[in-house]
């Protein structure tokens, strides 16, 4: 994440400071290329999926901290169980985007951040060894399609993902497009749930399935966290109307719009990966 996110700064200055091309609202020469909508779309990209990362992050940071100092054992064991669910997708979701992310980065530069001296060419061979080592991520999605899914039909991740929904019933009085597409991704959720629980008892389809369940569950919970973000910056903007803040408050629901609109629909894919996961075991081994 710490790479992806500097990648992003850097990208950002550079396309503020860049010189190239026309206006194609207005038709000005020679604009700083963040006017350009491709650029804006793969800057926008980049902090919206970021902001879906550190939203789960720091949930996961703050179970570990309740855990640690919660005095009633039930609702620390709650805190437990949800925390080992959410490590693999913590682990595995954000240093898969951080590859992806950083390559965006570099392609905002152009020719000027493959080459050595923009160093942004290093941000991306840094990133490529995180989805390898403390486990590859093709390990921490086995991890999280087992017993952590499949225990008690699916329990755990069908209660965060109710969490969402009652969320995704708050913001539809302000954000009734992001509230939509939250609430359908979270049925999709709900449903690659069930098919996870049903091929629990043929592991090879459920490997086979793991990856794309992982980025689903990472992806869709990121959304969640988002939403939680747009409704506290919401009422912080009531109190804090036209302050210091309120720039701060608006791009945080700007980040919702902008990942409920253009990085969510993946789940959709996710979904039919998980569906037609048979396909990749019928293929024989001597036909690879």
């Amino acid at each position: 994440h710490a790479v992806a996110e500097r990648a992003y700064q850097n990208a950002l200055a550079y396309a503020k400071e860049r010189v190239q091309g026309r206006d194609e609202a207005d038709g000005s020469d020679d604009v700083a290329i963040i006017r350009h909508p491709d650029v804006r779309r793969m800057l926008l990209i980049q902090k919206a999926t970021l902001a879906a990362q550190r939203a789960l992050y720091l949930r996961a940071a703050a179970l570990t901290d309740f855990a640690a100092a919660c005095p009633d054992n039930v609702l620390r064991k709650e805190a437990e169980r949800e925390l080992d669910f959410l490590i693999p997708i913590v682990k595995a979701w954000p240093t898969d985007n951080g590859v992806v992310l950083t390559n965006l980065a570099i392609q905002i530069y152009g020719g000027a951040g493959y080459v050595e001296e923009s160093g942004m060419a290093q941000y991306l061979r840094d990133v490529r060894i995180t989805p390898i080592y403390e486990g590859t991520n093709g390990i921490q999605a086995a991890d999280l399609a087992g017993r952590k899914t499949t225990g008690k039909n699916g329990a755990l991740p069908l209660k965060l993902l109710a969490e969402g929904k009652e969320l995704a019933d708050k913001l539809a009085a302000a954000e009734p497009a992001a509230a939509q597409q939250l609430a359908q991704a979270i049925e999709t959720a709900e449903q690659s749930i069930a098919r996870m629980v049903g091929y629990a008892d043929r592991p090879a389809l459920a490997a086979a399935a793991s990856n794309a369940y992982l980025q689903q569950m990472g992806l869709t919970l990121g959304a969640i966290g988002l939403a939680r973000a747009y409704l506290a910056a919401e009422a912080a903007q009531k109190e804090d109307a036209g302050g210091f803040g309120s720039n701060f408050y608006a791009a945080q629901q700007h980040n919702a719009r902008v990942y409920c609109a253009h990085v969510l629909p993946q789940v959709y894919a996710c979904a039919a990966q998980i569906e037609n996961a048979q396909a990749l075991l019928d293929v024989p081994l001597e036909l690879y």
